[in-house]
């Protein structure tokens, strides 16, 4: 199995690497995130609990896949912005940079999970607010968009 996954991996980085800059942006991942956790220090410590990305029916959006370049597209609930794309063995990784200089990232992992048309993915948040670090896990998967 970690043979296809690397295969699968190094496939997809040729196939971007290869690919004319029309046919990638037809090639992206529309993603959906359900269970997870978050940590606060509210209190001084860490505390950590059980959290749900939001509503089932959101999805995040990968498109404008550039290999070369190391970038792609993404596009969420509140507009879209281009995000730094990393191609591994393990898969491909995402990072979103806010404005506010928080970080975000989507790691699509190239071996399929029980269904053959999804792809295992898990987005990791490293959010500051005022009270503190408020950082997040989620995990999901992803379909060829």
């Amino acid at each position: 199995m970690r043979n296809f996954s690397i295969l699968a991996s190094v496939t997809l980085s040729l196939l971007l690497a290869t690919t004319s800059a029309t046919a990638q942006n037809k090639l992206g991942f529309k993603c959906t995130f359900g269970p997870g956790t978050v940590a606060n220090w509210d209190s001084g410590k860490v505390k950590i609990e059980r959290a749900n990305f939001g509503d089932p029916n959101v999805t995040i959006h990968f498109d404008s896949i550039d290999a070369k370049a190391g970038t792609a597209r993404m596009i969420a609930n509140v507009g879209s912005t281009t995000v730094i794309a990393l191609f591994t063995e393990t898969g491909l990784t995402l990072i979103e940079q806010t404005r506010a200089g928080n970080l975000s990232f989507t790691t699509i992992f190239m071996q399929k999970p029980k269904r053959p048309s999804e792809l295992a993915a898990v987005m990791s948040r490293h959010i500051d607010i005022p009270t503190g670090p408020f950082p997040s896990q989620y995990y999901g998967t992803c379909v060829p968009w």
